[in-house]
């Protein structure tokens, strides 16, 4: 024991301990959140937060999904024709974005925004087959922008057991915070570069711009298009226009690679992330449904690449759990045109031509069911 009050005692115990203090009380001020590295997880998620602290708007339809809701539909576009009604809505799609995520980003609009009457949940057809209990780096990241509080609480409901470090990391800021300020100190000069270029971007991220199509990687299945899209394409077409680049690429190599990685959807591994991911989403939907709220869930369009029998096989599991009342599925979106895949940017994100077909296409349902349930309500 006097060993211990000793030590204790010491200035070299004491030093280090205010620092961390310091530290932990900096970055839970919030001051450091615009220094934060621009495209992380958590800029994501904190840059939505960030907007709806600052935003007046007075919605009554909130978009919640992934970066396929956030390319796919272009805001701007479709409150102009939601105009018709008198009606607007807000996005809060953020890239890679779970469930769990989605949710608490939900309760933050909600509380934020009370006119809200309808939520449109956009939801890959793939999406229960990336259901899993332990948190990924990315997942917990965005998490950390919530109170610990109400994340370990969802992490119950959504049966994922937070672990030891799952505590310390939503309670401790510094370790939240690490690796973004690591990666500052190294390269501070990098930051300040992206940061400036995000500034000029705006509060949200802009509505989607990219023309490429996913016709130049030409595939006519998973292989072959991992095959083409490891190797360097011709930039520019004939007529000098560029046609790619070496991001766009790398999105169509990965894209076909995590949608390989996925189980058969007939197969133990894929019930248990199925059975997992619609409880998760039922839990999400009588949330909304208790707090008087119509939610619609929109399956978006699938490119040719992603229409082979394990893609049918995921989309019975949506007809099975999600009745056709609350479902608009959009899959077969361009099933009539001669080549759907000019309207994909890579495999699962729509390019700017894709996104003004879909967000019309979207427009026109949610028009006639906001109709149809005035007149319900009449």
């Amino acid at each position: 024991m006097k060993e211990f009050i000793k030590y204790i005692k010491d200035i070299r115990f004491w030093i280090p301990l205010s620092l961390f203090l310091l530290l932990e009380l900096f970055l839970r001020s919030g001051m450091y959140d615009r220094w934060m590295q621009p495209r992380s997880a958590a800029r994501s998620v904190q840059r939505i937060l960030d907007w709806s602290e600052k935003s007046n708007d007075r919605p009554e339809i909130l978009i919640l999904g992934t970066s396929v809701a956030r390319q796919g539909i272009l805001l701007g576009r479709l409150n102009e024709a939601l105009r018709k009604e008198n009606i607007s809505a807000i996005s809060a799609a953020c890239d890679g974005a779970p469930l769990i995520v989605q949710n608490l980003l939900y309760r933050r609009m909600k509380n934020k925004f009370p006119s809200i009457k309808y939520t449109i949940h956009v939801s890959e057809n793939s999406f229960p087959m990336t259901a899993r209990r332990p948190l990924e780096k990315p997942a917990r990241a965005m998490l950390s922008r919530f109170s610990a509080s109400q994340v370990l609480g969802l992490m119950v409901e959504y049966r994922i057991s937070p672990s030891l470090s799952d505590f310390f990391y939503f309670n401790v800021r510094l370790a939240s915070y690490q690796n973004d300020v690591r990666d500052l100190f190294l390269n501070p000069g990098e930051r300040i570069r992206r940061l400036n270029q995000l500034s000029r971007e705006g509060p949200l991220q802009p509505d989607n711009s990219v023309n490429y199509r996913l016709t130049i990687y030409r595939a006519r299945d998973l292989s072959e298009c991992l095959e083409v899209s490891s190797h360097r394409m011709p930039e520019f077409d004939a007529k000098g226009i560029r046609v790619t680049d070496e991001a766009h690429r790398e999105a169509v190599n990965e894209g076909c690679r995590l949608y390989g990685m996925l189980p058969a959807a007939d197969s133990p591994d894929a019930a248990a992330r199925s059975e997992l991911f619609f409880r998760q989403l039922e839990i999400f939907y009588r949330e909304m449904e208790r707090d008087g709220l119509h939610s619609v869930t929109v399956i978006p369009p699938l490119s040719t690449l992603f229409r082979d029998e394990n893609s049918r096989k995921m989309a019975e599991l949506w007809t099975r759990h999600v009745s056709a009342g609350r479902r608009i599925d959009m899959r077969n979106l361009f099933s009539g045109e001669k080549d759907p895949d000019i309207y994909f940017a890579d495999t699962v994100h729509l390019n700017r031509e894709g996104a003004e077909k879909f967000t019309h296409a979207l427009a026109e349902n949610l028009l006639k069911l906001w109709r149809s349930r005035r007149t319900q309500t009449q």
